[in-house]
């Protein structure tokens, strides 16, 4: 990986583009993911730092008709939020109540959200036609104003595939895209963003240190929260394994493991036990077929499945 100092000043974005960005990512983050303890405090701790964070939530949420975003989605995943909008609205509202305290509106003049559901993939058409195609349970926000389109990946997963460069915003408020062109697989989280270069190159600024950093085929770059950027070379097949329907494992915990699994299966897998969290496993396994993968942790783990509608697992 080759770091090269930019020696002229960059000018970061306004505060309210920033402000926005973090904005659209909570608000389609909440609606795409499992609601969990862990999220929620993360949010009221971002909503509650200033009131231009609850303004430009307010701004987001004004746009956001859950139902009315997905509208181009499959009668499946419509059914899916509709069922779910009942404990999204309670969420949103918490934060909503701290916003009308502020007494300002502001919508934006229109957006898109495409998100996925549990097992949905979804395939994306980007300006200079590239495309992005949408792992489980992600979101992508398309804002439409003045006559321009801003696409933001706001959290999930997703392959892009760029032959000439492409607009997407894909990094925090903290870091400017440069150059992104040929196939990169992007992850975002609550807490960080991890970008790797399959082919091609992806090159990007910090304004905290005015840095411009290269990626090239097979680097990694992590932008976590609290502890900056991380770099690695990690094994192509094991970042990449989700495009072929399978996933690697190398000593993962239990209940993370879990939690990815149930991504990709309707048919949700439950611990029954908190000490089997500590379990860890290795090896690679198929995606989106949960009862399968359970049957291997019973040949692996000294545990046992009860099968129904959910998958019960408990010590044996």
């Amino acid at each position: 990986m080759t770091n090269i100092y930019n020696k002229t000043t960059t000018i970061p974005p306004s505060a309210a583009e920033r402000y926005r960005e973090e904005a659209i990512f909570w608000v389609t983050h909440l609606h795409a993911a499992p609601l969990t303890p862990e999220k929620e405090s993360a949010f009221q701790e971002w909503l509650q730092t200033s009131e231009a964070h609850q303004t430009a939530f307010e701004q987001v949420t004004n746009i956001w008709d859950t139902v009315g975003s997905l509208s181009h989605s499959s009668p499946e995943t419509r059914q899916h939020y509709a069922r779910k909008l009942s404990q999204r609205r309670r969420f949103l509202q918490m934060g909503m109540a701290a916003v009308l305290a502020a007494g300002v509106s502001s919508p934006l003049a229109s957006a898109q959200t495409i998100a996925t559901n549990v097992g949905e993939r979804r395939r994306v058409t980007l300006d200079h036609n590239a495309e992005l195609l949408l792992d489980c349970l992600s979101a992508l926000v398309k804002t439409h104003e003045q006559g321009k389109t801003r696409s933001v990946f706001s959290s999930g997963q997703g392959f892009l595939t760029c032959p000439s460069g492409t607009d997407l915003q894909c990094l925090p408020s903290d870091y400017q895209v440069g150059r992104m062109q040929g196939q990169i697989n992007l992850k975002r989280t609550e807490t960080q963003v991890s970008i790797f270069v399959a082919q091609g190159i992806f090159s990007f600024t910090s304004y905290k240190n005015n840095q411009i950093y290269t990626l090239t085929a097979g680097d990694r770059v992590v932008l976590q929260k609290d502890s900056g950027i991380k770099r690695d070379r990690p094994h192509p097949h094991s970042v990449t394994a989700w495009l072929r329907n399978r996933i690697v494992f190398n000593d993962d915990h239990l209940d993370d493991v879990v939690r990815q699994m149930n991504q990709y299966d309707g048919r949700q897998i439950v611990l029954r036990d908190k000490r089997l969290s500590s379990l860890q496993i290795s090896g690679e396994y198929t995606l989106g077929n949960n009862m399968a993968f359970c049957h291997s942790l019973a040949l692996l783990l000294p545990v046992k499945i009860e099968t129904g509608p959910i998958l019960n697992i408990s010590f044996s």
